[in-house]
């Protein structure tokens, strides 16, 4: 029986699964440490490019995927230059938006398929981290 959900690692900041962790490679036997054995201390973020301990999430198991981002505050307000709460802008779109702002007020969120019921694209093309 399938599983009706998925389990990703994900950015603590931004809720991004665009992230990486360190391994190390024995270089006599090849051998690569995996997750458990490696420092999830030193993990990287792509999109908001922080270093932090990944997290992780369930989502359903039905293609879910980063389908945009947006700017919010820690209480949940959205970045001024956003249309709206139902608007994904691209990554670029939302970095261009945090540099006109403090970082410290506002931060990048990657939004996930169903997680906003109608949304509306703001930028083109299909890959929304270009």
């Amino acid at each position: 029986m399938r599983k009706a959900f998925k389990i990703l690692y994900v950015c603590p900041i931004c809720n991004s699964d665009n992230v990486e962790y360190k391994s190390w490679v024995n270089p006599n036997t090849n051998s690569i440490s995996t997750p458990d054995e490696a420092d999830d201390s030193d993990c990287w973020c792509c999109d908001c490019e922080t270093h932090n301990e990944l997290i992780t999430i369930q989502l359903p198991n039905n293609g879910t995927k980063v389908i945009g981002f947006q700017v919010v505050s820690d209480d949940g307000n959205i970045h001024p230059a956003m249309a709206g709460s139902f608007c994904l802008y691209s990554l670029s779109q939302a970095n261009e938006m945090l540099m006109d702002n403090f970082k410290d007020v506002w931060k990048l969120r990657a939004i996930y398929t169903g997680e906003i019921e109608v949304p509306t694209k703001m930028y083109t093309g299909k890959d929304p981290r270009i």
